[in-house]
This record gives structure tokens, sequence and C-alpha cells, in this order.
């Protein structure tokens, strides 16, 4: 349209006016979306239960998710509310929406697995759960086989012990990197010792400072 615009500009010719062209714009678009979702959709779900489950992001997947169910859910109401009815389209939205539905209660299970804390000693105690090794290149529709969110509230507390303790590791390693320059000296004072340089209360504020950020 532009294109021809031009050469008629170019002719000295008044410019066409396409009237239609906004509307058949606004009709088309839940049709461009729906193949969009649908195409998007389809890889990152492949993606998920096909790739390597504990190289997932799991919040970039939570995010993935809702994307996907929110759009979907919103096409299924365009495509019912239509004059006239749309119902294959309408299908195609509703079976994303079901399908992201389903996938939801994996979420957790992703979450659980996928987390940064987890050490050996926590995947030892998953294996014992599931009676199953989880190694790099696990995937989710393996797990999905044995039905393993029948497991998700254990795995979730196996997650979130291994959150707490992660986070006291990294608190104390943060500690001692930082008492690391310091150097305790002691000095004679009244038949006994005492230590050289600051004052002890500036040495207990600053071990209480550490605490609290605990």
């Amino acid at each position: 349209m532009r294109e021809i615009n031009d050469m008629e500009v170019d002719l000295d010719q008044p410019p066409s006016e396409y009237p239609e062209i906004d509307k058949y714009k606004v009709d088309i678009k839940p049709f461009e979306e729906l193949w969009k979702i649908v195409q998007e959709q389809s890889i990152k779900y492949s993606l998920w239960t096909e790739g390597p489950l504990l190289e997932l992001d799991p919040e970039e997947v939570e995010k993935d998710h809702k994307t996907f169910w929110q759009t979907a859910q919103k096409l299924v109401i365009k495509f019912q509310t239509a004059v006239p009815k749309m119902p294959r389209p309408e299908k195609v939205a509703k079976e994303i929406v079901d399908d992201m539905l389903k996938f939801r209660e994996f979420l957790p299970i992703i979450r659980s697995l996928c987390n940064p804390g987890l050490k050996p000693r926590h995947f030892e105690d998953i294996r014992v759960l599931l009676d199953k090794k989880i190694d790099k290149n696990e995937k989710l529709r393996t797990l999905m086989q044995l039905k393993i969110e029948k497991f998700k509230d254990k795995l979730e507390e196996i997650s979130e012990t291994a959150s707490k303790e992660y986070s006291n590791e990294r608190t104390l390693t943060k500690m001692e990197d930082d008492w690391k320059p310091m150097e305790f000296t002691c000095k004679e004072y009244r038949s006994s010792f005492i230590l050289e340089g600051e004052a002890i209360e500036l040495i207990t504020a600053l071990l209480d400072d550490h605490i609290i950020k605990a």
C-alpha cells in the first residue's frame, strides 16, 4: 500500500486511500497471535520436557508458562465471542490452555530440582526418594512418566533445606572473607593480656552486624 502511494506521488497523482486496511489488520490480529503462540509454545514445551532438566531456569520457565496460558485464554474468549463464532481456532487456543494447566503441577518440581543450592548429598536424598539417580542429562519427560508429581511435597522440602544451607554457607563465606585481612595481636595489661588495635566494642559490633545480616 505504501509503495503504491509512493508511485502515485511520483506520477503527481493523489494517493489512494484504503479505509478497509485498518479493519483487516484488526480482524487478522488474533490469528497472528494464535500462530505465534502455537509456534513459541511448541518450541518451549519441547525444551522443557526433552532438554536437560537441570539446565532449565525456573523463573524463565514460569514466566513463559504464564504468558502462554494468559495469551491462549484471551484468544479463547475472542474466538468464542466472535461473530460468526470460530470453533476451530478456538479449539487450538483451548488446547494450549489445557496443556499449560496440566504442566502447571510440574513448575514446583522444576524449581525444586533446579535449585542452585542442591549439593550431592541432596541429590542422594532425591535418588532415594525417587529410586532413580538425577544426572545432568535427565529429562523432565522421563520423570513425568514416573509420576514424579506425587513426590512434589517431599522434593520441595529437600529443596527448601538446600536453600537454607546454601544461604548459610554464603553468609559464612562472606564473613570469612571479611575477617581474613584482620589480625589479632595481644599486649600485656595488668599482669594479663588484651587485644591491640581496635576497641573490642568495634570488633563486637562488626560480629553483630554479620549475625544480623545472616
